[in-house]
């Protein structure tokens, strides 16, 4: 992490609600999500306009993929163009409907030139693909370290830029909240299991004996193919 910009240890959807909560709450404003988002996140970014008047835009992602400008940077500028009232967007950067790794760094860039807060959902990308939160740009960034970095379920992580780290507190206020800074807040909230998060260390120590690009490597080899085999049965193409 870069200096200045910390990570809490969060479960996953703790940490897809907060994000929500950090949403845009005047009904003049628009909250945006792409077609392929995870359920969890539509269905809170639902209630949130159901309980506030907010208006939810779907950005679709059309398949097959084409390039970076053609299914994701110039469809966004064009409903951005037609929406300047959008204020909060949230994302994928793997998605897993189907798996797609969408360009991250070039989409916040984009929305941050519309004066747009910045969620991205990283679910899928730690030990999946090269990985470097703090130059992807978001204001917020979380992800599971058990889906492929080995470590137990319940394990992940969010991130926070420096703007919004005063605002951003744990679902529980516990012991250590009083005069604690962003990382302190979060340290301890009440009766969690922490040993997912300790065991953390010894999955990145696995990963570095056993070579992160050689893992990655094999994953890919054995997803194509069962993609080919796949496509074969079922008489279609990848």
């Amino acid at each position: 992490m870069a200096a200045g910009r910390t990570a809490s240890p969060e479960p996953l959807l703790t940490a897809t609600h907060r994000r929500g909560k950090m949403a845009p709450r005047a009904s003049s404003d628009k909250m945006l999500m792409f077609s392929n988002e995870f359920l969890v996140t539509r269905n809170l970014l639902n209630w949130l306009a159901q309980q506030h008047g907010i208006e939810v835009l779907t950005l679709e992602v059309a398949l097959p993929v084409v390039d970076d400008e053609t299914t994701f940077l110039a469809p966004l500028r064009r409903l951005l163009d037609a929406h300047p009232g959008v204020r909060f967007a949230t994302f994928a950067h793997v998605a897993s409907t189907p798996g797609i790794v969408q360009p991250a760094k070039a989409l916040t860039r984009l929305l941050h030139e519309r004066g747009v807060t910045v969620a991205i959902d990283g679910a899928h990308a730690p030990g999946q693909i090269d990985l470097d939160v703090a130059d992807v740009g978001a204001d917020f960034y979380f992800g599971n370290c058990h889906k492929w970095l080995q470590a137990p379920r319940g394990c992940a992580f969010l991130w926070t830029s420096p703007h919004y780290q005063a605002q951003v507190v744990p679902t529980v206020i516990s012991y250590e909240f009083d005069g604690a800074d962003y990382l302190g807040r979060f340290l301890y909230v009440g009766t969690r299991d922490y040993c997912p998060m300790v065991a953390l260390r010894h999955a990145l120590e696995f990963r570095e004996a056993a070579g992160d690009a050689a893992i990655k490597a094999y994953n890919h080899r054995l997803a194509w193919w069962a993609g080919t085999h796949l496509a074969r049965v079922w008489g279609t193409d990848l």
